[in-house]
């Protein structure tokens, strides 16, 4: 490998595939840095102005980020989804151009996408300029993303093993299993101040539910049924991320929410975790 490259990362809407990304920056820098310390390495990083991605505010990225006016196209109904639609390929056109002259102007070693709708374009783009990408996917059941670049990638890593059945072999395609990448600021810490981060009562068990970045309606469906009747009967008390937008109707719909202590999102999530007895 050269010791002077320039590296994009692109994934996101979701946490789902922002996080990963993030992470697999952060080790391969640290890995360049160490076996390279005279290596001139430049990190870059593609995402959505809708996403996950583009409401965080971190402090020191090593990253110079860019943002793409594209939002997915919608496969159900909901309200602003018809509208969306009508915009999908104005924001499409806008953002090929953008893309374009991104990576005219870095001239990228290689492209790594953890999947989304914001990856496609760059991935696709990566391909046509015989850059190497590589793809990481995090679920069971691939994105249609992913399914859509692997015909062009040099390696896909997955974690489940249910991926292979979904996806387009192609003869020069390695696959390589392997976890899912994890955010090195997750931290594990005490219970009792992490407890009281939460404002959690320490006298009783917390269980923890969350369902993705933007929470699931499915989980809170479900939990809604039961979380007034566990945190009444039994010693128990829930810290719940709902997702952002499903925080009103999940608060609206119950009686009470004593000792139901509901987050539209949680950031830090290693304090969540260190507060926890169940997840």
């Amino acid at each position: 490998m050269s010791k002077n490259i320039n590296l994009l990362f692109t994934g996101g809407g979701t946490g789902g595939h922002y996080f990963p990304a993030i992470a697999i920056a952060w080790k391969l820098k640290e890995a360049l840095t160490t076996l390279y310390p005279q290596g001139d390495f430049q990190f870059y990083f593609i995402g959505s102005s809708f996403g996950i991605e583009a409401q965080r505010h971190e402090k020191d990225l090593f990253y110079k980020e860019f943002y793409l006016p594209i939002k997915g196209f919608a496969r159900s109904f909901y309200k602003g989804a018809l509208l969306n639609n009508i915009k999908f390929p104005f924001r499409f056109i806008r953002s090929t151009r953008t893309v374009k002259k991104i990576i005219k102007t870095i001239n990228p070693t290689l492209v790594i996408a953890t999947g989304g709708y914001v990856s496609g374009i760059p991935g696709r783009k990566a391909a046509k300029r015989n850059i190497p990408l590589y793809l990481q996917e995090q679920n069971a059941y691939p994105g249609v993303t992913t399914r859509l670049l692997v015909k062009h990638a040099h390696v896909l890593f997955y974690a489940y093993e249910d991926v292979i059945a979904h996806i387009s072999l192609h003869p020069n395609l390695r696959l390589i299993q392997t976890p899912n990448p994890v955010r090195t600021s997750l931290k594990i810490i005490d219970q009792p101040t992490a407890q009281k981060a939460f404002s959690l009562n320490p006298t009783r068990k917390t269980l923890f539910i969350f369902g993705g970045s933007q929470g699931s309606v499915s989980i809170n469906r479900e939990l809604l049924k039961y979380a007034e009747a566990w945190t009444r009967d039994l010693p128990l008390q829930l810290l719940w991320q709902t997702g952002k937008n499903n925080f009103d109707w999940v608060k609206k719909s119950l009686k009470t929410t004593e000792n139901i202590h509901l987050r539209p999102f949680i950031d830090e999530m290693g304090i969540a975790y260190s507060a926890s007895d169940f997840i």
